[in-house]
């Protein structure tokens, strides 16, 4: 791939939820349940069942999925009941590869990256 330079870049995602926190690679695990678990006490001290999306796409599943877990570790359960919902999909990203040389033709690369998103929300008991 020495002999192509990387043109244009592009993903497929759907229109994300307003409540979805995207999880990257660089993001802390800890710190990103601590700010969701504050939303869900909040969302029970108005009384209103308040529903946070985490999704992570490829190498940051694994993030988004600890991320869940440490939340539902720290939990107390006299605050309420934490249901946690799951969905597994991809989306497709798009690579456009345009030849250093005159003599070589472009390269289209459709991928398909594993993502998941993990749909958290409190009800009273």
């Amino acid at each position: 791939m020495e002999n192509y330079r990387q043109k244009e870049v592009g993903e497929d995602d759907p229109p994300s939820d307003p409540e979805e926190i995207i999880i990257t690679v660089n993001s802390k695990a800890s710190q990103v349940s601590q700010q969701i678990s504050k939303l869900l006490q909040d969302s029970l001290c108005n009384q209103a069942n308040k529903e946070v999306v985490i999704s992570g796409k490829g190498i940051a599943m694994n993030k988004a999925i600890t991320v869940v877990e440490l939340l539902k570790r720290s939990w107390n359960s006299h605050s309420g009941i934490l249901n946690v919902s799951t969905e597994l999909d991809s989306c497709k990203a798009a690579d456009l590869w345009e030849p250093v040389t005159a003599d070589l033709d472009r390269i289209y690369v459709i991928r398909n990256t594993p993502r998941i998103r993990l749909r958290v929300w409190t009800s009273t008991p």
